[in-house]
């Protein structure tokens, strides 16, 4: 399977943006990578009290990275309300549509102070 980013940091730049989106936990994801509490998160040792949207975005957002977050759709329909599941889908749309639109995703985010 080909690369869904142009470098893992631009993976992360996403997954960062993503997580921007539930205040109490923008800072598990940094430009670098994942923190070590965003791995805690997903193995469930931390965050515990973390809204569940929060702990699925962080979910999500290992899905891009590794591929090992294990999000489930039908879980994401049921528990993201409609700005983070647009933010997400939107994503989604802009990865299969390459680098460019990725970009320009990365970019609205931004703009849109996330």
């Amino acid at each position: 399977m080909p690369p869904m980013f142009a470098s893992d940091r631009q993976a992360c730049e996403c997954a960062a943006l993503l997580m921007a989106r539930s205040s109490g936990l923008r800072h598990l994801w940094t430009p670098d990578g994942p923190t070590e509490e965003a791995v805690a998160t997903l193995e469930g040792t931390a965050n515990a009290t973390a809204p569940a949207s929060a702990r699925l975005l962080n979910r999500i957002a290992f899905d891009l990275f590794n591929g090992r977050g294990k999000a489930e759709l039908g879980r994401c329909l049921a528990v993201l309300d409609c700005f983070n599941l647009e933010s997400v889908a939107s994503l989604m749309l802009a990865v299969s549509q390459g680098e460019l639109a990725i970009r320009q995703w990365m970019h609205e985010e931004r703009r849109a102070g996330r």
